[in-house]
């Protein structure tokens, strides 16, 4: 990581070494001249800041990353935290993502916590980092999806992010999704733009694979557009069974999967599903993707409902996170 600075013209540094200390935002050079130290220059970056908030569909933390975006150095990371969400919050945003009594109500409180969680986890990276509000140019926050029909042109990402700017007092983006589906677009995945950004070979096609609730990918190929589109589930449902039969909050490690056998015919029929044969621009979510649509496709197979043998499963011990 390399930044130009100026020193003090009384210090020939021809005849000597620097020992840099970088900060997020500044620097310390101690200079030496003969083997003789002869004092500390202290500067600072000009630096373009910016907060990222990312809560996806596995619902298990908001991610709160600064980066630097400055035009010299490219982009960097400079620090990240994660603001886990408490069991009772999954709970409050898995149930958001069906219908229910009270959705509106429910929801509203909801965004209010997503922006207060947001805010610590902003305002504890600041201070870990030594900075300031203004230091940051903008948040970028995502919020929580949890609806997402493209086919009726909406996308639903709670967040209330007036609440987040005055807790933070930070300027806010955020609705990401809403034009791209105005102009019939899928309005996901949001990264294949990001990834044409920093990814981009002029002379390699590259595919790069996101593997989250829901899994996506960015195809870039050189001389064509950007392609991006949900491949299927990720981890989405595996999360959904361990909670529900496991008692955790996620396979840890793999090791129930591991203790397992393939049934060949049950996957074969789990890739039976015409989204997987639909051509792209497609997105999708928990609203094919869940605990239903697995019971169903192993019952068409087996017969029998999935619960008791995943409740047999959970009989064994697994390591926990």
């Amino acid at each position: 990581y390399q930044r130009s600075f100026n020193l003090p013209e009384k210090w020939d540094t021809s005849k000597g070494r620097i020992l840099l200390n970088f900060g997020a935002v500044d620097f310390e050079a101690h200079v030496w001249i003969n083997e003789i130290y002869v004092g500390t220059h202290k500067g600072g970056f000009t630096m373009a800041l910016y907060i990222g908030l990312m809560s996806g569909t596995s619902a298990d933390a908001i991610d709160v990353a600064l980066a630097d975006f400055s035009r010299d150095s490219g982009i960097r990371q400079v620090a990240s935290l994660e603001k886990k969400w408490t069991e009772e919050d999954r709970k409050v945003i898995n149930s958001l993502c069906v219908s229910g009594n009270d959705e509106i109500h429910r929801a509203g409180l909801f965004g209010c916590r997503y922006a207060r969680m947001a805010a610590e986890g902003i305002n504890e990276l600041l201070r870990r980092n030594n900075l300031s509000p203004k230091d940051i140019r903008a948040i970028a926050s995502h919020g929580q999806t949890v609806r997402h029909e493209p086919q009726n042109a909406f996308s639903v990402q709670l967040g209330n992010h007036a609440l987040l700017a005055a807790l933070t007092g930070i300027d806010v983006t955020c609705d990401f999704r809403a034009m791209d589906l105005a102009l019939n677009g899928q309005g996901a995945p949001l990264v294949p733009a990001f990834h044409r950004e920093v990814c981009a070979s002029p002379d390699v096609p590259r595919y790069i694979v996101n593997i989250g609730g829901i899994s996506n990918v960015s195809v870039l190929i050189p001389g064509h557009p950007v392609v991006g589109f949900d491949t299927g589930p990720g981890n989405t449902m595996i999360d959904l069974m361990a909670r529900t039969y496991l008692n955790a909050s996620s396979d840890f490690d793999g090791a129930c999967a591991a203790a397992g056998n393939v049934d060949l015919e049950i996957l074969e029929e789990l890739l039976n599903e015409p989204y997987f044969e639909k051509e792209p621009p497609k997105s999708t979510g928990r609203e094919l993707f869940n605990a239903d649509y697995l019971k169903r496709k192993v019952a068409s197979v087996t017969g029998i409902d999935i619960s008791p043998k995943m409740a047999e499963i959970s009989k064994a011990k697994f390591p926990q996170p």
